[in-house]
């Protein structure tokens, strides 16, 4: 219900999972290995980074490096310096409950003057 709400929201008719031959082709990854690290490999540019605006509030990000038998723990900052490293822009989600069960996303990049492209 919630990713229906939020394709709606997107404009697309529907979230899925990426296929894996897309995964290997983008990323450079594979299914159980997906980590915002995979970037490195979207020199294209042909991946959007679509993340939590809870989520970017942290200060520490887990993520595979490119395998599943191992999670780094990186810093924000370091985080940051990654994205502005590979190009990549990060674009906000932010939930906004509005009763039980339904649910709104706020979509797109609300904080303009936040890290966009260095």
């Amino acid at each position: 219900m919630v990713l229906d709400s939020l394709a709606a929201q997107l404009g697309v008719r529907k979230l899925r999972f990426g296929s894996e031959e897309n995964l290997t082709r983008l990323l450079g990854v594979t299914r159980g290995a997906v980590s915002i690290l995979g970037l490195v490999n979207d020199s294209n540019h042909q991946v959007e980074l679509w993340l939590d605006r809870q989520v970017w509030e942290d200060t520490l990000f887990l993520c595979h490096p490119l395998v599943n038998t191992a999670t780094l723990v990186l810093l924000k900052e370091t985080m940051e310096e990654f994205l502005r490293l590979t190009g990549h822009i990060v674009l906000f989600l932010i939930r906004l409950k509005v009763g039980f069960p339904s649910e709104r996303w706020l979509v797109g990049n609300p904080f303009p003057g936040l890290f966009i492209n260095g």
